[in-house]
Parts: structure tokens; sequence; C-alpha cells
């Protein structure tokens, strides 16, 4: 299988390089990911200024850096970097979860939606992979999931429908898989504001913890992802909201 592996941590994180030295065993592996990090970065392409791509050095596969956003890297992958269309797209693996809201802001999701949108089955993969003495250890179980699994996952990405996996967060205690929806993720978000700047200069900096969301279904990601599952969800490509539309029409008069 040709795999296109792109995400929004930047070409040197060890989440895509231990994804693109599994999966480089049984596949052929194009890694096309942003020179710096980008997360948060969501849907965001690059207009009114040139794209800078270097190609990485005599790495064991294909690697590309790029100076832009990962859907930037989704897009100038299959339109100029590669020969022909890869049957694949993955996203990650990102560094920390993508659940819930999280997928509004994700760079990690719309890189593979951003693939979808290009008619190729995405997968983005996420999870809590921040724990310095496991994280080696962490990430190759993660890549041995998704490549012992790689077959089913491409099956359920093959009607260009975004599939948005997250591993829980103790890994060596998984309870399961489960295909399930996206919740709500909240959090309690603030700035912290520096007004010592010169030149009437004011600092804005987000801070803010994840709080507990209580009104969530039972069936959804952020419970099903704190309970110990991997979570499995479709991202909807469809943004109109069907229920308001017979509220909307014929309401307007010139």
């Amino acid at each position: 299988m040709r795999i296109l592996i792109v995400n929004d941590d930047g070409y040197k994180s060890e989440g895509i390089n231990i994804l693109a030295e599994r999966l480089h065993k049984e596949h052929i592996v194009v890694m096309v990911a942003p020179r710096f990090c980008c997360s948060g970065f969501s849907h965001s392409l690059t207009f009114y200024r040139p794209i800078y791509v270097k190609k990485i050095p005599n790495p064991p596969w294909e690697c590309y850096s790029v100076e832009g956003t990962p859907a930037d890297c989704v897009k100038v992958a299959v339109r100029e970097l590669l020969k022909e269309p890869p049957d694949l797209i993955i996203s990650g693996i990102n560094n920390r979860p993508n659940i819930g809201t999280d997928v509004f802001y994700s760079g990690t999701v719309h890189a593979a939606i951003e693939g979808c949108l290009l008619r190729i089955p995405s997968l983005a993969v996420s999870g809590y992979f921040f724990d310095e003495l496991t994280l080696e250890s962490d990430l190759r179980k993660a890549c041995d999931f998704i490549a012992n699994n790689l077959t089913v996952l491409y099956e359920d990405c093959k009607g260009c429908v975004p599939i948005n996996l997250n591993f829980p967060p103790n890994i060596n205690d998984i309870k399961g898989v489960k295909v399930t929806a996206i919740g709500v993720k909240a959090y309690a978000d603030y700035y912290e504001v520096d007004s010592s700047l010169q030149d009437n200069v004011v600092s804005y900096t987000l801070k803010g913890e994840q709080i507990l969301y209580k009104d969530n279904p039972i069936d959804c990601d952020t419970n099903w992802n704190r309970l110990g599952y991997i979570t499995i969800s479709p991202v909807a490509m469809d943004n109109t909201d069907y229920a308001a539309l017979p509220k909307l029409k014929d309401t307007y008069f010139l």
C-alpha cells in the first residue's frame, strides 16, 4: 500500500517517525510534514506567499519538510510531490488526544479532512503520548495496533469519510475499541496578559485546563476514551444543519 504520512507536530516529532518506521516495513511510505509545530491550525491553508518544501536527505523513507500547515502538507504532497495519489493518508501520531471539540481546532484531524476533500481515504491518529519515560514504548504499541488493523481501518476510510482514532490515557490497559460519536470537550481557558511591552503593545497568551463536561452522552468519544477505550469516530464532511433549514427558508424578502 502507498501511504502518505503527515502531522501537525512537525517532521522531527517522535509520533510520525515511529509510525513511518513501523509501516515502512510492509508499505511504501512518504512523509510530508510541517517544518515547525502547527498544533491548533485546524484547516488553515497558505495563501499569498510561497510554500517552501525541503527534501530531507538519506532517510529510510522519502521525507519532506514543509514551511506550511498540515492541510498544506496534504495538498502540496498530492498535487506536486507524489507521482501518483496515495492509497491512504495517515495524519499523526499526534502527541495529545483529539477528542470531542478538539476536532474543530486540530491540525491533525483537518489534515485528514483535506485528504478526503481530495478523494483519498484518510485517518487521523492521536493519543496521550507525553510521558517522556514511556513515550517510545507507548508509541510503538500504538503503531502496532495501526499496522495490525490497517486493512480494516483502510476499509473504514474508503468512503472518503475522515476517521478520527484516539488512544486512551493508559495504553497498557486498553479495555477495547469503541466506534462512537464525537462528544464535547470543554476547557476553562483564559488569557495571560502582559502590558509591560513598549509602544502600547499588549500580549495575550491563551492558557487553560480541560474540565469535565457532564452533559455528554455515554456513547461518545470523550467518555469512552476516558474509560480506557480506543475510540474511532467518523468526522462529518457536510456542515449543513438540516434541522435548521426549514426555519431559515422563505423568510427573506426583497
